[in-house]
């Protein structure tokens, strides 16, 4: 069993039902989280933040792609000004573990934006 807040969160279960992905889009900084749903229980296996970014750093979840990939918009907003750049970003997970495939790595590389794979025993 696993318990989600989903207030103002984004809660997304992947297509075939084994992993599950939380993120809020409203509270900085940017911390998106992957569990796993499977025998060994609920457990992170993925967490993606912003380091760089702070409060100009959020994203749009644009669905799973597939059950082992999904895809978001990392949105960047210049400093005092409505301005906003979107980057479009694919997560895969894979046998050698996880990787971002991006339409634009240097922007994305600004915000500090990276994926680390997890072990821990709940989401």
């Amino acid at each position: 069993m696993a318990f989600v807040h989903n207030g103002s969160d984004i809660v997304a279960l992947a297509p075939d039902g084994k992993q599950l992905l939380t993120f809020n889009s409203l509270n900085p900084p940017l911390s998106i989280r992957i569990a796993a749903l499977d025998n060994n229980g609920p457990r992170l296996v993925l967490q993606c933040e912003a380091s760089k970014g702070g409060d100009n750093v959020t994203a749009q979840f644009k669905g799973w792609h597939d059950a082992h990939s999904f895809d978001l918009a990392i949105e960047i907003r210049a400093a005092r000004s409505k301005l906003v750049q979107k980057i479009a970003a694919r997560i895969t997970q894979n046998a050698a573990g996880w990787n971002i495939a991006t339409t634009n790595p240097v922007s994305l590389e600004t915000t500090g934006f990276a994926c680390v794979a997890a072990t821990s025993t709940a989401p």
